[in-house]
């Protein structure tokens, strides 16, 4: 993808994100689930524990896996899964959103319409320490360009 005139919004951990921390957290959740085979049964409690573990280990695992990378100009949003890559006018956003406790920063970008990716994306910017308890200015940004309230 060329990158002339275009500013990298996502976080350059990405990779990261997408990637590495979902495969070691798939690879956790099924070793509690294997190692809580091995009891056999015995110990419930613990059986109980690995699944409620395993649970979160997976679920933040799909937090995370479905992280794109994003860059933009001025006119459109440049959006990449390492797989495909896409073009989608700015004018094309729905809704910008977000999250504020929890760290990293994700935000989440609705389309009025269904784009390759799907009717939403969702990105990590730049870790800034700045935005605690408030949006970050990322999606502060792209809201002020796509001209949303």
């Amino acid at each position: 993808m060329e990158t002339q005139n275009k500013r990298l919004l996502s976080s350059r951990y990405t990779i990261m994100y997408r990637w590495v921390i979902p495969t070691f957290l798939s690879i956790a959740a099924i070793a509690l689930i294997w190692n809580a085979a091995d009891t056999d049964g015995q110990e419930t409690t613990s059986v109980v524990l690995a699944v409620l573990e395993a649970s979160g280990c997976v679920i933040l695992a799909r937090w995370l896996d479905r992280a794109k990378t994003l860059w933009i100009d001025d006119d459109y949003l440049y959006i990449s899964n390492h797989r495909r890559e896409a073009r989608i006018p700015i004018t094309n956003i729905k809704s910008v959103t977000s999250t504020i406790w929890l760290k990293p920063n994700r935000v989440l970008i609705r389309f009025k319409e269904t784009t390759i990716f799907g009717e939403w994306i969702v990105f990590f910017p730049p870790n800034k320490e700045l935005t605690k308890f408030k949006p970050h200015p990322i999606a502060e940004e792209l809201k002020k360009i796509s001209a949303l309230p």
